[in-house]
């Protein structure tokens, strides 16, 4: 009995294989490398994919860039979120860390902390909305 793969090089080194059994291990050896190309060949694929949805903005105090809206429905004031705004211009008044900016919004003058995932950044002009 073998324990190895590399037990079946020796062997037929020695000719001491069967014919059945090496045509299985050639066979086998060839759909292994054949498998590794496509792992990595589809590694590389989502890692493209992954790298190019994944790029990290930075902003600098005084910016205008857009945030995201969060806001919740509510039956009472018969509000319904998917109807509001997505994105709401604000300007860049501190930055916190690499990820986190203290904004203000232009109609509201709110300040709060948000992250980078949250900022889009404004493309000139006035009343330019971003498009998703």
């Amino acid at each position: 009995m073998l324990a190895h793969a590399d037990e079946y090089e020796i062997l037929r080194k020695l000719e001491s294989l069967d014919e059945n059994l090496t045509d299985r291990t050639d066979r086998l050896k060839l759909i292994r490398k054949s498998l590794q190309e496509s792992i990595k060949k589809a590694f590389e694929n989502s890692s493209k994919r992954y790298h190019f949805r994944s790029t990290v903005k930075t902003f600098n105090v005084g910016d205008i860039v857009y945030r995201r809206n969060v806001v919740l429905s509510d039956a009472i004031k018969r509000f319904c979120a998917k109807l509001a705004l997505k994105f709401l211009k604000a300007k860049v008044i501190a930055v916190k860390s690499n990820y986190m900016y203290e904004l203000e919004d232009d109609a509201n003058k709110k300040r709060a902390v948000y992250h980078g995932k949250d900022i889009i950044e404004g493309k000139g002009g006035h009343n330019t909305a971003p498009t998703i």
